[in-house]
Order: C-alpha cells, then structure tokens, then sequence
C-alpha cells in the first residue's frame, strides 16, 4: 500500500512538473519505460526513507539511552543515599539552554528533577521515590528497544502502531 501511494504521488509529481499534466503517466502503464521509472522511483523513496528515518531513531535513541543512564544512577544513589549532583547539573543545562530540545525529553529530564527534589525535600519516601525510578526505567527500556524494531521504517505502520 506505502509503495503504491509513494510510487504514485512521485509520478504525478514528476509529471506535473515535466508536463503540467496530473494523468499523463497513466497513458504509459504498461510500457518497459514504466517498469523502469517505478523501479528507480521506488529505490530511491526507500533510501530516503532509511535514511532519514535511521538519523531520526539514532537521536531519539541516544536521548533515551541518557534518559536511561539518570534514572539508573538515580536508583543507584538512592540506595547509598548519595547527592544526585549529575542530574542538578543536567536539569539547569536543559532549562537554561538554546539547544533544539524536545520537549519529551524536556518534559521527562523535569519530571525526574521534580521527583528528585520531592525526595531530598521529604515529600516522598524512599520506597515511592524508588518505584518511581524503576517504573519509570521499565518504560525508557521499552521506549529504547521500540527504536530497534524492523518495521519502523515504514511509515504507514509507524503512524498505525
């Protein structure tokens, strides 16, 4: 189904802009001349799409994977009850910074700081601190390993899913 749409809508492009016409490659359906263009046009959809796709993963894994690590030096320095300076220093480079930020990861990096800062506050025990850690590493770990999965790279599939 992705193929055809994508094979179609490059042609009606193609066309538009050879020809100012919308339909002039359908005249054509069943010549070798066809068979060809579809081949090259659905060879280079896919490499745009790996490619683009790919780079897009590769960052949203890398945030999560830095989102994985906090939360893992978080459970680890609640169970010694050691400062968590790390993530202080992380939080005011989010909010202070220019960088192009997503705001997932914004909005999670404030969420484990608000957490942080509850506990040293004594808003929240130990325990729920901990379950909040660990609950929340479960779904990093998930998030992370969905970037892994072969069919992300269709974009039907990953707009359905």
């Amino acid at each position: 189904m992705e193929l055809c749409i994508a094979i179609s809508g490059l042609f009606i492009l193609g066309n538009v802009i050879a020809q100012n016409d919308i339909l002039s490659w359908t005249y054509n359906i069943i010549s070798y001349d066809f068979v060809g263009k579809t081949i090259v046009f659905y060879g280079v959809y896919q490499i745009a799409i790996f490619a683009f796709l790919s780079l897009f993963d590769s960052a949203r894994k890398d945030s999560v994977l830095l989102k994985i690590k906090l939360v893992k030096i978080g459970i680890l320095r609640s169970e010694y009850n050691k400062p968590f300076n790390d993530l202080e220093i992380l939080h005011n480079r989010y909010t202070t910074s220019n960088l192009l930020i997503n705001k997932v990861d914004k909005s999670d990096i404030d969420e484990i700081y608000g957490n942080y800062q509850q506990y040293i506050e004594g808003t929240i025990d130990k325990e729920f601190y901990e379950f909040y850690l660990k609950n929340k590493l479960i779904l990093l770990e998930d998030r992370y390993e969905y970037y892994d999965l072969a069919w992300r790279l269709s974009l039907i599939l990953r707009k359905c899913k």
